[in-house]
C-alpha cells in the first residue's frame, strides 16, 4: 500500500482515529467492547485492509490499546465481529469513534449490537510491582 501510514484504498476517506488524543493517556477512560458484526451481510473482508490500516494508526496514537477478531467457534473458522480495549474521553466519545471506523461505515460492524463498558485495566505486571489495593482501586475511578 502506498502513501503515508493513514492512507487507504478508495473509497474510504480520512481515518478519525489520526488525531492526538486529547490528553495523556493515562488520564483517559478506558473502555471495552464487543462490536458483532452484520448476522447477513458483512463487508468485513472488502473493507478489512483498510481497517487494519486505520487501526495501526489508532494504536500509534494511542487510542486503541488492543483489539483483534471475535470467532464463531473455537476452531477460528470464521470470523463474526471484532473486540476491543480503546481509550477515550467519554463512553460517547468511544461510541462516536467506533460508529466512524471503518468497519462500521464499510459494512462491517452492526452499531445498533455494540456493546461498550468503562474498565480498569489492573497493575498485575508493573515493574517494581508495590502498588497497594486500594491504589489500584482509586486508579480505576478515573
Amino acid at each position: 500500500m502506498s502513501g503515508p501510514a493513514h492512507s487507504a484504498p478508495a473509497p474510504y476517506g480520512p481515518n478519525v482515529w489520526d488525531v492526538p488524543l486529547p490528553k495523556p493517556a493515562d488520564e483517559m477512560k478506558v473502555f471495552h467492547g464487543v462490536l458483532p458484526d452484520f448476522k447477513e451481510g458483512s463487508k468485513r473482508m472488502e473493507c478489512r485492509a483498510a481497517h487494519i490500516v486505520y487501526a495501526k494508526v489508532a494504536f500509534q496514537r494511542g487510542w486503541i490499546i488492543s483489539g483483534g477478531a471475535i470467532f464463531a467457534d473455537e476452531d477460528s473458522t470464521e470470523m463474526v465481529g471484532s473486540w476491543i480495549l480503546l481509550r477515550a474521553e467519554s463512553l460517547k466519545q468511544a461510541r462516536s469513534l467506533l460508529e466512524q471506523d471503518v468497519y462500521t461505515t464499510g459494512g462491517a460492524w452492526d452499531p445498533s449490537q455494540f456493546e461498550l463498558r468503562p474498565i480498569a485495566i489492573a497493575p498485575l505486571a508493573q515493574e517494581g510491582d508495590g502498588g497497594s489495593f486500594a491504589a489500584y482501586l482509586e486508579s480505576a475511578k478515573k
